[in-house]
């Protein structure tokens, strides 16, 4: 009796300096993609540049990006997605050596959040944020509450006793890489008994 398994694997890079995928070969050009990072589903201009400076080469080879046949240069592409380009180099028709780099294209995104929600009066909350993809996040609030980070958690001031007020108003306001501003507000609720 013969038991089957199928199995299946998947490697997974990460990302270190725009490589996910180690040099290979002898001789691997000197390879870049600037910027590493783009905005999902955005155009945007990448120049990628090689340099096959060892080991004698006598051309290159260039996998989504065209070198031309050239040992050295750069090239612009305009990627919308997470995309991997890799240079060759070679002598007398083989190759010598060989590098990748990866643009990301990045979904930039961010969430606050307030807890407990309502808040009975002399009692705190606890305002927690994150982010991705974002440069610059700031949190502000009532009572001189703010904050510049781009994930945190904070206790608020204690809902004032004697104050008329029914609600706390924190506001988010994140930056992405690309200048682009993203602002949302969350409100604390007065508990009402």
């Amino acid at each position: 009796m013969s038991i089957l398994t199928n199995s299946c694997s998947k490697s997974v890079g990460i990302v270190v300096d725009g490589k996910t995928t180690p040099d290979e070969g002898e001789f691997p050009p000197e390879l870049s993609c600037a910027p590493a990072s783009i905005k999902q589903g955005e155009s945007a201009k990448v120049q990628v540049s090689w340099n096959c400076s060892n080991g004698n080469p006598t051309s290159s080879a260039g996998f989504g990006v065209d070198t031309a046949g050239e040992i050295s240069g750069s090239k612009d592409v305009y990627p919308t997605a997470t995309t991997q380009y890799s240079v060759s180099c070679i002598s007398d028709g083989k190759v010598i050596g060989k590098s990748y780099c990866t643009v990301l294209a990045e979904n930039p995104m961010f969430k606050i959040i307030a807890w407990p929600n309502p808040v009975a009066l002399g009692e705190r909350a606890r305002i927690s944020w994150g982010s991705l993809g974002m440069s610059t996040c700031r949190v502000t609030g009532p009572d001189g509450f703010a904050y510049e980070q781009r994930t945190g958690v904070v206790i608020t001031t204690p809902f004032p006793q004697n104050s008329s007020r029914s609600e706390a108003i924190y506001t988010i306001e994140c930056v992405d890489k690309w200048g682009n501003s993203y602002t949302k507000d969350i409100s604390i609720s007065k508990f009402q008994e």
